[in-house]
């Protein structure tokens, strides 16, 4: 594969099990591979074909699972015949598929970090709306479990982020990945109340996973460096209530899709609205 192919779609081995296909050097798509099948968890922008690298590394039949309904994460669902998802993101899933324009900024704004992109890209198809018609979706629950044959992926429901966001948790290697909900990266909540829990919500996800510490070995995030501490997740949470404490003096930054405030804590960048803090203040962070 050329060297500006591999900007756009590149293959890392990170141990016999479990590989991570990174999407235009920014999303963090993992395959584990158990005895019997194997697990993708999350699919990307899918601007380009994948599949020829799954391929490569595995002949097992493989579950597709999101870990949310975000384009980053679900778009790429196109390219499978099943995939399973959070109900709760479905609907959103498919409402981004439907919107032309926010795909063709999508990828303006990746030509920008990546112009090797646009030499590869089909545009026009990808634009299309209703790409995911052809995809069957099949809802994930909390506890839910993929047998993988020596390696099982359980199903934690960690609503925050987005209402439907999940975790998948692997028991025999202590491994967990957390999509957008933990990482040493942006943690995007510009969004609205409308499509993210509020932080109370986050907060109380955050708190379970930390409740797991001691089975739990390494966190494989969908963006940034990997893998990364548990204690990454203590720095979230804290994040949020240093954000309500201090966030008088936060400055508007630009995003993919919006204005937001930043707020920098330690590893941590939250980028948030309005809504988000008033609703937090109105309404505090502890149940």
């Amino acid at each position: 594969m050329d060297k500006a192919l591999l900007k756009c779609k590149s293959v890392e081995k990170i141990n016999d099990q479990l590989y991570c296909l990174k999407e235009v050097q920014s999303i963090n798509r993992y395959l584990i591979i158990g005895s019997s099948h194997a697990l993708l968890f999350d699919t990307g922008y899918g601007y380009l074909d994948f599949k020829d690298q799954i391929k490569e590394i595995t002949s097992l039949p493989v579950y597709v699972v999101n870990s949310h309904g975000h384009p980053d994460h679900g778009l790429g669902d196109y390219l499978f015949k099943d995939v399973y998802i959070h109900v709760n993101d479905y609907y959103q899933l498919l409402s981004f598929d439907n919107d032309s324009d926010m795909k063709l900024h999508t990828i303006k704004y990746r030509y920008k970090k990546v112009p090797e992109l646009e030499k590869y890209i089909d545009e026009k198809q990808y634009i299309k709306p209703k790409n995911l018609a052809h995809t069957k979706f099949h809802f994930v629950k909390d506890h839910d479990k993929f047998n993988l044959g020596n390696l099982t992926l359980e199903v934690l429901e960690i609503p925050g982020h987005t209402y439907g966001s999940i975790a998948l948790f692997c028991p025999e290697k202590g491994w967990l990945f957390t999509g957008d909900s933990i990482c040493f990266y942006n943690v995007y909540y510009q969004m609205g109340l409308q499509l993210q829990a509020p932080w109370k919500v986050y907060v109380r996800s955050l708190n379970r996973l930390l409740a797991m510490k001691t089975q739990i070995s390494e966190l494989y995030p969908a963006h940034g460096q990997k893998p990364i501490p548990l204690s990454a997740a203590e720095e979230t949470r804290d994040a949020i209530f240093d954000l309500i404490d201090n966030h008088q003096n936060d400055k508007v930054v630009k995003t993919i899709t919006s204005d937001a405030y930043a707020h920098y804590y330690k590893h941590t960048l939250i980028l948030y609205n309005d809504e988000m803090v008033e609703e937090a203040l109105r309404n505090g962070l502890k149940d």
